[in-house]
């Protein structure tokens, strides 16, 4: 069965994509929050590139900071 565009948005495809932990999934979606409610603002692109470990925390944030 292919992989549609859609199942890249889902946590099993991100966690076997980068090998990530349950736990470190968590805490990842927990930073994302943190700066949505900082910013007031969403940037679900960003937030994909950051679950996927493209860009870090901080890159993240001005991001967040710059839009």
């Amino acid at each position: 069965m292919p992989i549609s565009s859609d199942d890249w948005g889902r946590e099993e495809m991100i966690t076997h994509a980068r090998d990530i932990s349950y736990y470190t999934l968590r805490e990842m979606e927990t930073s994302i929050e943190r700066a949505q409610k900082l910013w007031n603002k969403k940037l679900p692109a960003f937030d994909k590139l950051y679950l996927l470990k493209i860009i870090e925390y901080g890159d993240l944030q001005r991001y967040y900071k710059r839009t």
